[in-house]
């Protein structure tokens, strides 16, 4: 059995987003401004609304300017959208409020703080929200920076018939030095503890303990872990299963799983 021990949460997370925020350089390019296109998808299958956000650096400068175009939006709707520092299942604190998305015209144009270069190395991502009272409703997401490239699994609760989905998924994406796995359950349909912190581990094919997660919290229902001893691509193609224990009085006792 092998522990990774270099781990890293929803708050290191947002600070290691902060630092490359702040190592801002200008860039000069010349006359010909860089520029790169992101998709974004919808929440969920409930959410029709999907689009592009395109950054476009400002020569010379430390800025970008940021264009949403989204289609599938509602004439008379209006819909708030953010940068936050994490991965989109992290829910992690807000960077920048880039306003409103008329769904009349849907397409919103915003002018950031941050380096071109910076940008595409940002651990982040985009969040649109339904309407600008309700800003618990994502209707759509997208991945940014260092957080582009990913691979999702659905996760089920074992317990119940018909494999009833429990939590959004995890996530494995891309890094440099391996990759960054991402667990998020929904804690509140688990029936456990408050407060308890909830093991994760990941299971070969033959059952055998592989590696351990760092735990995911009760009140989140996240788990965040750098992955060091295996790439994104081995990863990507692994055969295991990851599982949530209920606590570490009780982990024979699953409540969450999914399937490489």
């Amino acid at each position: 059995m092998k522990t990774i021990h270099r781990l890293r949460g929803p708050v290191a997370a947002g600070l290691m987003a902060l630092a490359v925020f702040s190592s801002c350089s200008k860039n000069d390019n010349g006359d010909t401004p860089l520029n790169k296109t992101y998709k974004i998808t919808a929440y969920n299958a409930s959410s029709q609304i999907s689009g592009t956000l395109s950054v476009k650096e400002v020569l010379h400068t430390d800025s970008v300017w940021l264009t949403i175009q989204l289609q599938g939006t509602s004439t008379d709707g209006s819909y708030p959208v953010v940068v936050r520092q994490g991965t989109s299942i992290e829910d992690g604190p807000v960077a920048f409020d880039l306003g409103f998305v008329d769904g009349q015209n849907p397409t919103l144009t915003k002018e950031i703080a941050m380096s071109f270069s910076d940008f595409i190395k940002y651990n982040g991502c985009v969040d649109i929200y339904r309407n600008p009272n309700d800003l618990a409703t994502i209707v759509a997401q997208s991945e940014i920076g260092s957080n582009e490239t990913y691979k999702a699994f659905d996760m089920v609760d074992p317990n119940q018939g018909n494999g009833k989905t429990i939590n959004v998924q995890f996530r494995i994406y891309k890094r440099t030095n391996g990759a960054y796995l991402v667990v998020k359950v929904d804690t509140s349909a688990t029936g456990m503890g408050l407060g308890t912190p909830h093991p994760a581990r990941v299971y070969q094919a033959n059952g055998q303990r592989d590696f351990d997660l760092n735990p995911v919290a009760y009140s989140s229902g996240v788990s965040a872990t750098d992955i060091t001893d295996h790439t994104f691509s081995e990863l990507s193609s692994y055969s295991g299963t990851l599982k949530v224990l209920q606590s570490d009085q009780q982990q024979d006792v699953v409540i969450s799983q999914g399937s490489f």
